[in-house]
């Protein structure tokens, strides 16, 4: 099960032909709440499949475009930890997650759109749901697809 909440500042759309550049790196947060010093690949999964979902509505994400006129920001935690707790709060997004009893840990993803160098999310998505550990990287792919597109889907196209 997956919970996703989608904000927008009254009034504001995207443009066509609007750009869209990487504040920095997904930031990761893992069961620990630690950001692993080393590369993940399930970060380099979520990276890709966040550009392509962008791709997909017509929005080119770049990396170091200094004349964007959008930033994106995006951040994953895993599990139930203090980082986690500060995202949610962070973001000002409560989606909620039906339990039904599970023993699984939950994940949480957000990702924000802001003016250059702002604080201000213009755009903001959360999505929360189990973490499913024991995946092939195949099956990981498809499901970081399918999770992005849904995060998304209320991303205006160009």
């Amino acid at each position: 099960k997956i919970s996703v909440t989608t904000v927008g500042k009254a009034g504001f759309v995207f443009k066509t032909g609007d750009s869209f550049s990487w504040r920095r790196s997904v930031i990761w947060i893992d069961e620990n709440g630690r950001s692993p010093q080393t590369e993940d690949p399930r970060r380099d999964n979520l990276t890709a499949a966040i550009e392509n979902q962008f791709l997909q509505k017509g929005h080119f994400l770049s990396v170091n475009t200094p004349d964007a006129n959008y930033e994106v920001v995006a951040a994953a935690t895993l599990g139930d930890s203090v980082p986690a707790e500060a995202l949610a709060a962070l973001a000002q997004l409560s989606p909620g997650l039906n339990t039904d009893g599970s023993d699984l840990a939950r994940g949480t993803l957000l990702i924000g759109i802001a003016r250059p160098g702002s604080k201000d999310f213009l755009w903001r998505a959360s999505l929360q749901g189990f973490v499913a550990e024991k995946l092939t990287p195949e099956q990981r792919s498809l499901r970081f697809n399918a999770l992005i597109t849904s995060l998304l889907a209320e991303l205006p196209e160009s």
